[in-house]
């Protein structure tokens, strides 16, 4: 099942690129909410209701994996059950950011907070860190927060997952991320790089920022299938078969 079902998830995944090149941005039809329906970058769309369904699909495994762990080990090892806990607490908070753009509402509120209701840098050190930081503004906040998150998940699954393949395919999703993590900072940069990237294209910055988006949430969902594929095969090692009992009492 899982070889038939990573290839239909990247399929899946490759017709929402598609469909936002070729009716969002390139105009094939010029209905302007089958046009938004598509846009990859819009939180009201196709791509982002399968973006954020995969992530918390991800985060439906992991409970399973911990339940399972927590079943086998019977508090034995309780470092062990919190951490595929804290994991599945991860994934299911990136799939409900990806549903809300939580984290860029943070970096709003952030920026609201340290500029004031008039509009004037707080002259603390937060307010100079706002000032000098480049990029936008949630990446000051939780960039920190997004790194030792991604070095735990790193390390546990280092030591947790049975085997080396599974280990080398977890390097590439982490991998994904990061370079959509970075385009990300690259796309909030004002420094002219967008244009001279259009330059090279030959087409114009807003055109080539929207594309530049659209291979960044499309690393994101294929880094995601691949952690799926990741937990699925780590829940089958771990148990033959999972049996729910229902118990009904007078």
């Amino acid at each position: 099942m899982l070889w038939w079902l990573i290839p239909g998830l990247v399929t899946v995944e490759i017709a929402i690129v598609m469909l936002d090149a070729l009716v969002t941005e390139l105009g094939w039809v010029p209905i302007g909410a089958a046009r938004r329906l598509f846009n990859i970058t819009r939180e009201d769309g196709v791509a982002n209701f399968f973006s954020s369904f995969q992530m918390l699909a991800v985060a439906a495994v992991l409970l399973l994996i911990t339940l399972v762990i927590r079943g086998q080990n019977q508090g034995s090892r309780p470092k062990l059950v919190w951490g595929w806990a804290l994991i599945t607490a991860l994934f299911f908070y990136m799939g409900v950011d990806d549903a809300t753009k939580l984290h860029e509402r943070m970096g709003t509120i952030f920026s609201e907070l340290v500029t004031g209701s008039e509009g004037r840098t707080d002259p603390g050190l937060l307010g100079q860190l706002y000032d000098v930081f480049p990029s936008y503004t949630w990446q000051l906040v939780l960039g920190p927060v997004v790194a030792i998150a991604g070095l735990f998940v790193f390390v546990f699954l280092m030591r947790e997952l049975p085997s080396l393949h599974l280990k080398l395919l977890v390097c590439l999703a982490l991998g994904l991320f990061v370079i959509a993590v970075g385009m990300d900072f690259v796309e909030g940069m004002e420094n002219g790089i967008m244009i001279r990237v259009a330059d090279v294209f030959s087409t114009f910055p807003g055109r080539a920022v929207h594309f530049s988006k659209s291979i960044e949430e499309f690393l994101e969902m294929a880094g995601t299938t691949i952690f799926l594929f990741v937990f699925l095969k780590t829940l089958a090692h771990t148990t033959p078969s999972i049996t729910f009992e229902l118990n009904h009492q007078e």
